[in-house]
C-alpha cells in the first residue's frame, strides 16, 4: 500500500513501474502531481523487453522529456536484451506467461524458469 507515513523509522523509497501505455502514463502523471495518496515516486522505471513497437519507444521518449521539464524526474530504462529473441533462440525459458499451441492444437504455457 502506498502511504505517506509508516510506523517505522526507515526511509521508504517509492518506485513506479512504467509500461508506456495509456493507463501507465495516466498513473505516472497523477503520481508525479501527488494525486495518488499524496506520494510522489522517487524513481520511475521502464523495463524494456526489447520487443515493444516503435510507437511505444517514441511515446516513452516523449513522456520522459515532458516529465523532465515539468517535474524534474526521469524515467530509468532497464534492458536485458530482447525477450522475443531469447525465446526464439532457446537461450532461456519464457519469463512471462507465454502461451503457445502444439501441433495437435492443445494450448499450454511455456516453462518460466531460467535455463542454465
Amino acid at each position: 500500500m502506498i502511504a505517506t507515513n509508516y510506523d517505522d523509522p526507515k526511509r521508504h523509497i517509492h518506485v513506479l513501474s512504467y509500461g508506456g501505455g495509456t493507463q501507465s502514463t495516466a498513473l505516472l502523471i497523477m503520481s508525479l502531481k501527488g494525486e495518488i495518496n499524496g506520494v510522489i515516486p522517487d524513481y520511475v522505471i521502464f523495463s524494456d523487453t526489447g520487443w515493444e513497437g516503435e510507437r511505444t519507444y517514441s511515446w516513452v521518449h516523449k513522456v520522459n522529456e515532458y516529465i523532465k521539464k515539468k517535474f524534474g524526474k526521469e524515467i530509468m530504462i532497464t534492458n536485458n536484451g530482447s525477450i522475443r529473441l531469447d525465446i526464439l533462440n532457446n537461450s532461456r525459458f519464457g519469463s512471462l506467461p507465454f502461451f503457445t499451441k502444439n501441433q495437435n492444437g492443445k494450448i499450454g504455457m511455456l516453462r518460466r524458469q531460467m535455463h542454465l
